[in-house]
């Protein structure tokens, strides 16, 4: 589906999703524009929250969609702004302040593979609390926390990548050799 986008045309029309769905200064989808042409790959994200709950893992079965958008918005999007976000080598690091050591709700997905690291010591499955809508919740210390999130592949998947790549450079080496042979016997039917 193809169309013009007016310059009054509200965020959440042009982002093709209900009003209550977007979290932004932004009124018009005209003003989200800047972001696309930026270096600052995080710009259109900090622009623009939209909620989108399809990939969170919920535990159990929810009576309607609204529940599910109006949970996501409480555990994730409201909670962005509390906690600085930065990518690193191999994941993602999440640092905020805390004025207790208590159990701190925060707006990550723990899946069967990943890997916490909270304040340098690796996070046991036994120490995550896992919330219904996917977001799990950590003991914190009073003061400065920082938790490292990153995803272990399994070894399947390593060993495919490997093989793959494997398979490419085996491709890439055979078709100049098989060309230069199909040349020669095309060559010496003549």
């Amino acid at each position: 589906m193809h169309f013009t986008i007016a310059d009054s045309t509200p965020l959440a029309q042009g982002l093709q999703t209900a009003d209550g769905n977007v979290h932004s200064r932004l009124k018009y989808i005209k003003q989200l524009q800047p972001a696309f042409h930026t270096r600052k790959l995080g710009q259109l994200i900090d622009d623009a929250d939209r909620t989108t709950p399809d990939y969170v893992p919920v535990t159990h079965k929810v009576v309607t969609d609204p529940d599910v958008y109006h949970a996501y918005t409480r555990n994730f999007s409201k909670q962005k702004s509390r906690f600085k976000h930065q990518v690193i080598r191999d994941g993602i690091k999440l640092t905020w302040h805390a004025k207790h050591a208590k159990v701190q709700t925060l707006p990550v997905v723990a899946y069967r593979r990943t890997v916490l690291v909270l304040n340098g010591k690796r996070v046991t499955s036994a120490q995550i609390k896992h919330h219904w809508i996917g977001n799990i919740g950590l003991k914190q210390r009073r003061g400065k926390n920082v938790l490292i999130i990153r995803y272990q592949s399994s070894f399947v998947t390593k060993l495919g990548t490997v093989l793959a790549i494997v398979a490419w450079i085996g491709v890439l080496i055979a078709w100049p050799i098989t060309i230069r042979r199909s040349r020669r016997s095309a060559a010496a039917e003549q």
